[in-house]
């Protein structure tokens, strides 16, 4: 007896699920990133970094090193029909993420303020210079960036 070819493809489906999934989450990575000041989102591959450095030379020295590439995704590009290539997303921002980044501070501030009126006296100097010394850029970027991964992954997930 002839078996009968199976009307889907397995490996093909859940292939086309995943690349669904991807689309859906950068599009609302883009959003929520843009909303917290990173208005530079975009999908790269991780290609053309590993070939960049390694053509500069900083591969070799050891200044750098090459980034691991995951799984490529490709899509039609809406101009030229062409066909975008990614396996990663790169965030970044403008002068956009200033007023941001001050709102959060001063929600720093007035927190640790109103957290050692509970405990110690301390004076407004002195959590003024701890907030701004304990590199609050980078914890801002990082705080936000970890909040926005868990939202849009919450959401497409729930």
């Amino acid at each position: 007896t002839k078996k009968s070819s199976p009307i889907f493809n397995s490996n093909v489906v859940i292939s086309l699920l995943i690349h669904q999934f991807a689309l859906i989450m950068i599009r609302a990575l883009r959003k929520r990133c843009t909303e917290k000041g990173f208005d530079l989102c975009d999908p790269i591959h991780t290609q053309w970094y590993n070939n960049l450095i390694e053509k500069e030379g900083h591969v070799t020295k050891g200044t750098l090193q090459k980034i691991s590439t995951p799984p490529t995704i490709s899509e039609k590009s809406d101009a030229n029909d062409a066909t975008l290539k990614y396996n990663a997303v790169l965030i970044g921002n403008s002068k956009s993420i200033w007023p941001k980044f001050i709102d959060w501070l001063s929600l720093q501030y007035g927190m640790k303020l109103e957290h050692s009126k509970e405990q110690s006296e301390q004076s407004k100097q002195d959590i003024l210079n701890q907030v701004l010394n304990d590199n609050p850029f980078d914890t801002f970027v990082t705080s936000t960036l970890s909040n926005v991964f868990q939202s849009c992954f919450a959401e497409q997930i729930l």
